[in-house]
């Protein structure tokens, strides 16, 4: 067990909510090494089982092409760090990223895409299922060797048929049985394994969408983008048969290292890693690392030999290094899955495999139709709610003004009741005869100081409008002194004037009150008559604005009645056609099962 005094610190190489993952220098031999610390004080107990279950996989793992574990320690009882092997050359994805839509060669993708399968095909055989498969957690070293890391979701099945069912991984990586809820083995990491590929081949993601519904969706139809045209016929075939939508249809990583193209390569990384003892030569001093090397070359050596390779080492005296003779025809038949490499390639799509052209142009408008429909439905559903939300809103102003209505007529008759009760007459008996008569006057007195353009509370007439004096032509000096002369004099006479009609006015004050009862009485029954015509002709313009409202609300309301009632035509119309569309769908998709079947029987009864 090491300590973190034993190492000094670089750079930051990544972060994340629990840890950080630095580049560190070992003081002792001033080698370089990654070192992921994990804070453990406050960590939940699903990621500390994470954590744990990282450390007990890097630790069971020994192989070229998986990231070397070295050590782990406890710091001060709070963070648990991880020493593994440092990979100069960087992850594959920011090797992708730096690309610049430059492709690979083929061999150097072929070479890669071994190594990667290699490492996937000895964690297989030890029923470790990767389950985060994808670019960012496979790295390079300076000789442009792959190694898998970040095996912190990676999951132990202790049995070939058992079957994974917690959905965990990358979104651009997952296979379609992850988004159905289905259980997955080993055939999930393929999916991955061929997203990985294309990847490589095509500098970008298989599967891109602009959100998470949309890119589920192409990943349960595997409808990802064309393969370059540069990619070889085999490699091709591969990547299809990879991105199957059908576990079964997907080839095993065994299958895949059957393949020609892939044995071929496959001699020369194998004679490579294990002919090369540079690593041996400066590792001679740690003993712990050297152990480590010699287990990796020691189990794809037996990887090797299962997947039928012949491998002899010869040693020459007085050399400390070793040469390896390579033999791949001595076993005539090598280990290999129940089909052969030419049928993994000349495999035709099933039907849950990828559609075809047609398939897909009519997927393609059967989705456009559906989203015209959805789209119309909901337009008409916003229009019915908006007009009942237009009728609601009506019914709630009618009811408002009727309800005024009423209490406005339920206060007049409460106060006529009361005026009653204090006076047979109402409220007009309860006033004197010489009330009435100051009340006319008073009445008549207003109305000339309004025709004579006097404001109430002021005895001079109004100053004439801005319009009139601009409309008034200018005069010169000696009319406008005149003028001011004329109205010098008659402003005696004026106030003569007033004083006589002031006089006049208190004369007929006088007049009116001192008129005999019976004169007044028939006046005042006279002006009631006129009072009361007159309330009941206000009435009958009240009772007739009420009846045109009326009719004009019984008209928008058969307006609107017609109209919904074409919109509910026009929404079963829709509905008929959606359900004529379905049941044409159904039809075609039962023609077209019928064709494979026929197509498949026929294929069956051909004699091989």
């Amino acid at each position: 067990m090491g300590k973190l005094e034993e190492y000094e610190v670089m750079k930051l190489l990544g972060k994340g909510s629990f840890g950080s993952v630095y580049c560190v220098r070992r003081l002792a031999d001033r080698s370089l090494h990654v070192m992921k610390k994990i804070s453990i004080h406050n960590m939940p107990a699903k990621e500390r089982t994470a954590t744990e279950q990282e450390v007990k996989v890097l630790q069971r793992l020994r192989h070229p092409g998986i990231v070397c574990y070295e050590d782990s320690f406890i710091h001060k009882n709070r963070q648990l760090c991880i020493v593994m092997t440092y990979c100069e050359g960087g992850d594959l994805a920011t090797v992708i990223e730096k690309r610049r839509m430059r492709a690979f060669p083929e061999n150097e993708v072929v070479s890669w895409f071994l190594q990667i399968a290699l490492a996937l095909q000895y964690m297989h055989e030890e029923h470790i299922l990767h389950r985060d498969l994808k670019t960012q957690n496979i790295f390079l070293t300076r000789n442009n060797i792959i190694k898998l890391g970040d095996f912190g979701i990676a999951k132990v099945l202790e049995g070939t048929l058992e079957m994974a069912k917690t959905v965990i991984g990358t979104p651009y990586y997952m296979s379609p049985e992850l988004f159905r809820n289905q259980p997955y083995s080993f055939k999930s990491d393929i999916w991955s394994l061929g997203c990985v590929l294309y990847e490589i081949v095509s500098l970008r993601h298989a599967f891109e969408a602009r959100d998470m519904n949309s890119l589920v969706q192409k990943i349960l139809r595997a409808s990802y983008g064309p393969i370059p045209a540069t990619v070889s016929k085999e490699l091709r075939s591969l990547l299809k048969n990879m991105l199957s939508l059908s576990p079964q249809s997907r080839p095993s990583v065994n299958e895949i290292l059957a393949l020609p193209f892939i044995r071929k390569e496959m001699g020369a990384y194998v004679q490579y890693q294990l002919g090369d003892d540079s690593a041996a030569n400066l590792l001679r001093d740690d003993p712990k690392l050297m152990g480590f090397i010699q287990q990796e070359q020691n189990r794809l050596e037996q990887q090797a030999r299962k997947l039928g390779f012949d491998i002899k080492k010869k040693s020459h005296s007085g050399s400390s290094s070793g040469e390896v003779e390579f033999n791949d025809g001595n076993k005539p038949n090598p280990p290999q899955p129940d089909q052969k490499a030419e049928q993994i390639l000349a495999r035709k799509p099933t039907p849950n495999s990828l559609p075809s052209a047609a398939d897909a142009e009519r997927i393609r408008m059967e989705e456009k139709e559906k989203d015209r429909v959805k789209r119309a439905q909901a337009f008409l559903e916003r229009e019915l709610r908006a007009k009942e939300r237009a009728e609601a809103a009506l019914r709630q102003l009618q009811k408002e003004k009727q309800d005024r209505i009423k209490a406005l007529q339920e206060q007049r008759e409460l106060r006529a009741k009361r005026m009653q009760q204090v006076h047979p007459k109402g409220e007009a008996g309860l006033m004197n005869e010489w009330q009435h008569r100051l009340q006319e006057a008073q009445k008549k007195h207003e109305q000339r100081r309004k025709e004579m353009g006097m404001v109430p509370g002021d005895h001079r007439p109004k100053p004439p409008s801005k319009s009139r004096l601009e409309e008034q032509p200018k005069r010169s000096i000696l009319e406008q002194r005149n003028v001011n002369a004329r109205e010098r004099e008659g402003a005696p006479i004026r106030r003569v004037e007033e004083k006589n009609q002031i006089v006049e006015d208190k004369e007929n004050v006088k007049n009116v009150v001192e008129k005999p009862s019976s004169q007044h009485n028939e006046q005042v029954m006279n002006a009631n008559q006129q009072r009361m015509k007159e309330q009941a002709e206000v009435e009958q313009q009240k009772v007739d604005a009420m009846k045109q409202k009326r009719a004009e609300n019984e008209k928008l309301r058969e307006e609107m009645n017609r109209d919904m009632q074409m919109m509910e035509m026009k929404l079963k119309q829709l509905k008929a056609k959606k359900d004529a569309d379905e049941r044409m769908k159904r039809e075609r998709m039962a023609l077209a099962r019928q064709r494979q079947d026929s197509n498949a029987a026929q294929v069956q009864q051909v004699p091989t």
